[in-house]
């Protein structure tokens, strides 16, 4: 099942994922979205959450134009690394 970050195709944003800061991503979202800052900021923050729970609860999560997100379970005590 997982989590399927989408939108319509003009809603998305064109980022350089590999750069960009909270702060930036936050304002562009912003701009682009014509909401003011602290909003974007907040969204931000939500999805950010919704990832992280979703992964915490071993569910993928797919991120159009970025790839698939998963989470491995931690090493067992005690297990050697290959």
């Amino acid at each position: 099942m997982g989590l399927n970050i989408s939108c319509p195709p003009q809603e998305q944003l064109e980022i350089c994922w590999s750069h960009m800061k909270r702060e930036d991503l936050a304002g562009r979202l912003a701009r682009e979205s014509r909401v003011s800052r602290a909003q974007a900021r907040d969204q931000v923050d939500e999805l950010v959450r919704k990832i992280l729970k979703a992964l915490r609860e071993g569910q993928p999560v797919e991120l159009p134009g970025v790839g698939r997100l998963v989470s491995k379970p931690p090493p067992r005590k005690g297990a050697k690394k290959k």
